[in-house]
């Protein structure tokens, strides 16, 4: 169940760093930490459940100093996220010093046959307590990488509890009256909560495993503790599951990115195009709801849509709003894609030319071209779906012949 679990989350976590990593530069502090958390278990799983040396030998030793990254990547996206910033400050690099030392300890390590590797594996499959007596690492016995891993991300645990309870009390009221803040604390509670449990259960195992003379796979195994990190563990699969939003990035919105000038959710003056879409906008998620009416008025005042090469990375440029800011817009708040919204725009646009008599100065190409769609496939498709017609019955059944 366990490796299932692990394989289960790195490659959930592959797919969310590939989706996110233009996105939302935060997903890759979650993807590292996931993926690094997820070795460690691999590694834990193999040398006291499994029975292969050769899986043993492939993954002890050589992943030791990313086990030194899984604390300070959650921080930094416990960090990254309540600030909706992933810049990493100048002295951030010493959260990087145990992962750096322990590389350069281990380093020697990497160039030993793989014959040595196989043997030291085996030795430890046949009983565990040889782990005690292996040195890999060359400035300091290799047992201390054993002892002080789950003490420091349990410190670790410790500081992102300490960020998330200053930033709740500084912030408890908006978070309390906005619906998309309390799922991004939900999340980070829950995330790191895990870890938590996942520390202080592994180091309790692994105090019990250094101070007693022999121990066997069994006793690790039936070891409380060892059930209580497993089980917390494969609770972040699903949790990634009962919160998708973290797959495109869980932004905390900036007052400097929101340009209301006077303007309330009431006031804003809504096209035709764009009606429909903020009479659905939840006004529960306020500051949301102001970027959102600030797109929808944007789309329908400057029209950018007419630009064939038009993107979201465009209207990200435009409205200076980060591009997971407008994932969430679009996808939780207007509840509709970009792309959907956009072929809207374009086909009302193109009724708009249609019905202004511009099919007597231009061709049906030089309409399509116009109100930005590259080719004929797409209007004549985008058009069917948006209207039920195809622009021909349009042309026919306003009698713009």
């Amino acid at each position: 169940m366990i490796l299932f679990t692990a394989l289960t989350t790195l490659l959930v976590t592959l797919l969310l760093a590939i989706n996110n990593y233009k996105i939302n530069k935060n997903s890759l502090y979650l993807a590292g930490f996931l993926i690094s958390l997820s070795i460690g278990v691999l590694l834990h799983y193999f040398a006291v459940q499994a029975n292969s040396p050769f899986a043993l030998a492939i993954a002890y030793g050589h992943f030791m100093p990313i086990y030194y990254l899984t604390g300070p990547l959650l921080f930094f996206y416990i960090r990254g996220t309540l600030t909706d910033s992933a810049r990493l400050k100048p002295w951030d690099w010493l959260h990087f010093m145990p992962f750096i030392i322990g590389l350069i300890s281990i380093f020697p390590y990497y160039f030993e046959s793989f014959d040595t590797k196989l043997d030291i594996a085996t030795k430890i499959i046949h009983d565990t307590n040889h782990h005690k007596k292996v040195n890999i690492s060359w400035l300091y016995p290799n047992i201390y990488n054993l002892a002080v891993r789950p003490f420091i991300l349990f410190g670790y645990f410790i500081a992102c509890i300490f960020k998330l309870y200053t930033y709740n009390r500084s912030k408890k009221k908006s978070v309390r009256t906005n619906s998309h803040k309390k799922i991004v604390h939900k999340w980070l509670y829950l995330i790191t909560s895990i870890t938590g449990v996942c520390a202080l259960s592994y180091g309790i195992l692994t105090f019990n495993f250094l101070i007693t003379d022999s121990v066997s796979k069994e006793t690790i195994n039936g070891f409380a503790m060892n059930y209580y990190s497993g089980i917390s563990f494969s609770l972040i699969p699903f949790l990634l599951l009962i919160f998708p939003e973290v797959l495109y990035g869980l932004p905390s919105t900036k007052n400097n990115l929101i340009s209301t000038e006077t303007e309330t959710y009431d006031e804003i003056n809504k096209t035709d195009e764009t009606s429909n879409y903020s009479n659905d906008i939840e006004l529960e998620d306020s500051e949301f709801t102001i970027i959102a009416t600030n797109i929808l008025d944007y789309l329908a005042k400057e029209k950018p849509f007419t630009d064939t090469d038009f993107s979201l990375d465009d209207l990200s440029k435009s409205l200076n709003i980060p591009k997971h800011h407008l994932y969430y817009c679009f996808n939780t708040v207007l509840k509709t894609k970009f792309t959907t919204i956009r072929a809207i725009l374009r086909v009302e646009y193109a009724k708009e030319c249609l019905l202004n008599g511009d099919l007597k100065n231009l061709s049906m190409e030089g309409v399509w071209t116009k109100s930005g769609f590259s080719s004929k496939t797409s209007f004549f498709v985008s058009f069917k779906e948006v209207t039920g017609l195809t622009p021909l019955e349009f042309i026919k059944i306003n009698n713009l012949n």
